[in-house]
């Protein structure tokens, strides 16, 4: 298969990036709806295979380099290697099944895989992986109303398993993303005696081809116990496309220079329904961030959802890669000098605001785990 490198510059919506290929500007394919927040920055190198039916598509993005290590992001690639790496036996677990057929119906869904070994028949879901930090994978890293359905509709069947298949060979724990989807991650554990879970590392080169064997990757249903609260911490990133002079309460006027503004907070209960408030623009106005909110445009909010909380030391966080700080504002009740931050460039395209925030997803089960 022709591989070539090029350039990421942009999303242009969930399926189509701008990026440059030998120092022409060009669109691909991105054939994977998640985030991928932590991996597509500006700058980042891909790696495409030339598309001859797709004029105004000319390239399909298969895989992005993060962190020394190609990524595979085709996510119907993957299934097309799960289906090999089931018929080599080189799944742990998955031995001895042969392909049955693919995109099964069952019920309303339709299923990746059917397997048979003798008697046993076998329905199996296959995942694409691509969030890893700190050892640790995974998924999704978007909500996924489909991946939920898939989990109940597999739990009818008499025999079935969810395969993660994690595009990185330095994983040692698999866990759903109770942050990111928590419905998902909810029905994944409560479905664990019905639903048969399985997670492999693999390595890919710059062809596109698997560079290292598969490893089973322990999967971690059981540190999710306590884990499954909507509470925890947040970070909300608003963009301010104008000089504000606005009224904050106690603080009285304050000057918001334009710009991108994040802020740390917390919900002991409801940190969905939380995130959700900061978004709405008809609101009775009660914390510091509603006087804010009024005039800014929601850009994301980030869940990080934990047993034990300490927002004074995720703000301290993200005030060390900030540009800027409001002086008191969300800190009336904490000795913290403030808990909005502001930067010039959109923070959703730095890598260190990403990776601080995974930091705080992942240390719970660092802690744990051991890993």
């Amino acid at each position: 298969m022709e591989i070539l490198r090029g350039i990421f510059l942009k999303r242009q919506n969930r399926f189509v990036v701008e990026c440059l290929i030998n120092n022409s500007h060009s669109l691909a394919y991105l054939p994977n709806p998640g985030r991928l927040l932590e991996i597509l920055f500006p700058g980042t190198t891909i790696y495409l295979h030339p598309a001859s039916k797709n004029k105004k598509l000319p390239y399909v993005v298969y895989g992005a380099l993060k962190d020394e290590r190609i990524v595979m992001l085709h996510t119907h690639y993957t299934n097309r290697i799960a289906r090999k790496l089931i018929e080599e036996n080189r799944i742990k677990g998955l031995q001895g099944y042969r392909v049955v057929s693919e995109e099964v119906s069952y019920g309303k869904s339709r299923l990746d895989f059917l397997l048979k070994k003798k008697n046993h028949e076998l329905y199996l879901e296959v995942k694409s992986c691509t969030l890893f930090h700190k050892g640790i994978a995974m998924f999704p890293d978007a909500p996924t109303q489909r991946g939920k359905k898939h989990l109940h509709e597999l739990s009818k069947t008499n025999r079935a398993a969810v395969l993660f298949i994690i595009h990185n060979p330095d994983v040692r724990l698999f866990v759903p993303d109770y942050h990111t989807d928590l419905e998902f991650a909810r029905t994944l554990y409560s479905l664990k005696h019905k639903i048969k879970t399985y997670a492999v590392s693999i390595g890919w080169n710059d062809s596109m081809e698997i560079s290292t064997k598969p490893v089973e990757v322990r999967v971690g249903l059981e540190m999710l116990d306590k884990e499954l609260e909507d509470s925890g911490l947040y970070v909300y990133v608003l963009r301010l496309d104008r000089e504000l002079m606005a009224e904050i309460g106690s603080l009285g006027k304050i000057r918001f220079p334009p710009g991108y503004y994040i802020y740390t907070g917390s919900a002991q209960k409801g940190l969905s329904k939380r995130l959700n408030r900061h978004k709405r623009k008809r609101k009775k106005l009660h914390w510091h961030i509603d006087h804010l909110s009024q005039h800014a445009q929601a850009v994301h909010g980030f869940a990080i959802r934990a047993a034990e909380t300490d927002e004074c030391n995720l703000a301290a966080a993200i005030r060390r890669i900030s540009d800027w700080q409001i002086m008191g504002f969300g800190s009336t009740d904490c000795g913290c000098e403030g808990h909005l931050f502001g930067m010039a460039e959109n923070p959703m395209h730095f890598k260190p605001f990403i990776s601080t925030v995974l930091d705080f997803r992942v240390q719970g089960l660092l802690n744990k785990s051991k890993i």
